[in-house]
């Protein structure tokens, strides 16, 4: 029959492209080419891309298309089981070749599957990592909200500073306790000094309570220049006019104290 005389080339076929299969595939290969030879099953290794079995594929499909006007006769008395088989051992062969070369592709470019595989865990580590960073680093306070506080300390202390300013003893230059000063003006000179400290301490402790979790020492920090300035504020030689040009100059030079 025509399936018999395919057989033959089929057989060559599978002999030359022996060495290019290799496990599973090639045994099925060659029992599929062995098979053809007595007209049962597809040629086995020609399952590669040889011209003789495209050939042998054509002649097959004829006598499958020749045996499906007589199905019932041809099925116990004819090749159609044969041609059948061969039809199914064919479409074996192509989905082992397919998986074949799939997993070839895929040793080949297996280091970069690993990498891409590997991007979204990096990601989520450094996001996790970028996260727990910004947690537990020292921050600078936040100068609209948490600043707001010692903002309105510093205002009271330049109302405290203004008053104490505004003092006969500051105006004209005479010093508070000399016999020329009266006793009531000498008292509220005194209170208003006091009310001075009083307000700069209350700026010194929102400042304190400020930067009491942020950064207090590294080179961008604020805090060491601050807490000069105070110390200076302090001092009881400063008149009231040059604490309030200081007073001024802390409102221009720090972040946390601009309004």
């Amino acid at each position: 029959s025509d399936l018999d005389d395919w057989a033959a080339a089929a057989n060559t076929a599978a002999a030359d492209a022996a060495p290019a299969s290799s496990g599973a595939a090639a045994s099925a290969a060659s029992s599929s080419s062995r098979g053809v030879g007595d007209g049962s099953t597809v040629g086995g290794q020609a399952v590669v891309d040889s011209d003789a079995v495209n050939r042998g594929m054509q002649i097959v499909m004829m006598c499958y298309e020749r045996d499906l006007k007589s199905p019932i006769r041809n099925l116990v008395a004819g090749e159609l089981a044969r041609t059948l088989l061969i039809q199914v051992q064919r479409l074996k062969l192509d989905t082992e070749a397919a998986m074949l070369e799939l997993d070839q592709i895929l040793r080949a470019n297996e280091l970069s599957i690993s990498l891409v595989a590997a991007v979204p865990a990096l990601l989520l580590s450094w996001v996790l990592l970028r996260g727990v960073w910004m947690l537990l680093a020292p921050r600078p306070p936040d100068p609209k909200r948490e600043a707001m506080p010692c903002r309105l300390a510093m205002a009271d202390l330049e109302r405290a500073l203004s008053t104490l300013a505004a003092q006969p003893a500051e105006a004209d230059g005479r010093a508070a306790g000399s016999p020329a000063y009266p006793q009531q003006q000498q008292q509220q000179v005194e209170a208003a000094e006091g009310l001075v400290l009083f307000r700069l301490y209350c700026v010194y402790r929102e400042a304190q309570m400020l930067y009491r979790l942020k950064d207090k020492t590294s080179r961008y920090s604020e805090w060491p220049h601050m807490q000069s300035d105070f110390m200076e504020l302090v001092q009881p030689g400063v008149t009231a006019g040059a604490k309030l040009e200081l007073h001024s100059r802390m409102t221009r030079t720090y972040t946390v104290l601009k309004p």
